[in-house]
C-alpha cells in the first residue's frame, strides 16, 4: 500500500480582527495605483493632456477582473493626489512633469458613504531617492505636538501632496479605507492623523488601514504615539500591516531608532523565497507576491511567480 506525503503549504496567518475581503480591496486598488503612475512615467504629450486608462494590472494573482470592485465609483473619476516631491528632494527625472507626480488617488463608493485613500510604493527614480532619505526628523502631530521622529523621504513625500487637507475636507463619509505599498504604506500611515483631524465627522471606529510591506516609518516615539492614540485600547482604528516574513523592505530602514508599528496586528506568510535569497527583492512584488497571498490565502506560494511578473496589462483604449 503506498502512500502519498501531503503537499507543502503556506497559509496566511491572520491577527484577530483582520478582515481579508478589506486586505484584498485595498491591494487591488493599490496595484491600480503602482500603474497609474506607470502609465504617467510614458506620456509624451504635454502633462495637461494625460489621462488616465485603470486598468487590470494583477490579473495573474487576483482572481477576477477590474470591474469586481463595483464598491468604488468608476476608477477614472477618482481624485487623483499629485505631489512636488520630486522638485523638493531635487530630483526632476520625467522628461514632462516630473514635479507632479500622480501618488495616489480617492475613490469614492458607488454609495458615497466609504472613500478609499490609496497610495503606491516606490516606481519612479524620486521615489527611490526618497526611500533612502532615512535620516530622522521631528514629527508634529495635527494637534501641533511633538510626537518622536519619522524618516525624512516619507514626511517629505507626505508634506508635498496638493492640497491633501482641503481635498480630505471635502468628503462626506462615514468610513475611511487607507491603503499603501512600500513607500505608499508609510504615506499612508503619516496620513491617519491627518484624516481623522480633517475628514468632517469621522469617527476612528470607521477607519481602516490595510498596509503591505510596509518599511518602518520613525523611532520608537512615534510608533507609540500611533500605537497609543489611534491603535490600542480599543481607540477604534483598524490597523493591520501584511508581510512577507522574506520581503526586505519591512525590515528597513536598518538604523535601530527605528521601530515597527503594531506588530500584533500583523498578518503574515512565509512561501519559499522569489529569488536566489532570502531576502530576495522579489518577495516585495506587490502583485505577485502580496496579492497572490491575499487572493490565495490557504496556500501562499506563487507557483507561477514569472509568468505573473511578466504579465502585459492590456492596452489603454
Amino acid at each position: 500500500m503506498s502512500s502519498t506525503a501531503a503537499s507543502t503549504t503556506y497559509p496566511l496567518t491572520q491577527p484577530k480582527g483582520y478582515n481579508l475581503a478589506t486586505a484584498q480591496t485595498c491591494i487591488a486598488l493599490v496595484n491600480v495605483a503602482i500603474d497609474m503612475v506607470k502609465q504617467w512615467e510614458q506620456i509624451t504629450d504635454p502633462p495637461g493632456n494625460w489621462k488616465w486608462f485603470p486598468r487590470d494590472v494583477c490579473k495573474m494573482a487576483c482572481p477576477y477582473p477590474l470591474d469586481y470592485l463595483t464598491i468604488v465609483n468608476p476608477l477614472s473619476n477618482a481624485d487623483i493626489l499629485n505631489t512636488t516631491f520630486g522638485t523638493v528632494i531635487g530630483r526632476v527625472d520625467h522628461k514632462m512633469d516630473a514635479k507632479n507626480e500622480p501618488f495616489g488617488f480617492i475613490a469614492t463608493s458607488t454609495d458615497g458613504r466609504s472613500a478609499y485613500l490609496i497610495f503606491h510604493g516606490s516606481v519612479t527614480k524620486a521615489d527611490w531617492a526618497a526611500d533612502f532619505m532615512a535620516e530622522l526628523r521631528p514629527y508634529t502631530a495635527p494637534d501641533g505636538t511633538s510626537q518622536g521622529k519619522v524618516e525624512t523621504g516619507f514626511h517629505t513625500v507626505f508634506n508635498s501632496i496638493a492640497n491633501l487637507k482641503d481635498r480630505l475636507q471635502a468628503l462626506k463619509v462615514t468610513n475611511l479605507y487607507v491603503s499603501g505599498h512600500s513607500l505608499g504604506a508609510a504615506v499612508a500611515t503619516l496620513c491617519l492623523p491627518a484624516a481623522l483631524e480633517w475628514v468632517p465627522n469621522l469617527k476612528r471606529e470607521n477607519v481602516y488601514c490595510y498596509l503591505t510591506g510596509s518599511p518602518k516609518v520613525g523611532d520608537r516615539d512615534f510608533a507609540h504615539y500611533i500605537e497609543s492614540h489611534y491603535i490600542e485600547n480599543g481607540l477604534g482604528i483598524k490597523f493591520f500591516r501584511t508581510v512577507n516574513l522574506d520581503d526586505p523592505v519591512p525590515k528597513l530602514p536598518l538604523r535601530p531608532e527605528y521601530v515597527a508599528i503594531a506588530k500584533q496586528n500583523e498578518a503574515s506568510f512565509n512561501p519559499p523565497s522569489y529569488g536566489k535569497h532570502n531576502d530576495s527583492p522579489n518577495n516585495h512584488n506587490p502583485c505577485c507576491s502580496y496579492a497572490y497571498a491575499l487572493f490565495n490565502p490557504a496556500n501562499t506560494q506563487n507557483l507561477s511567480f514569472g509568468g505573473c511578473d511578466n504579465f502585459v496589462p492590456p492596452p489603454m483604449t
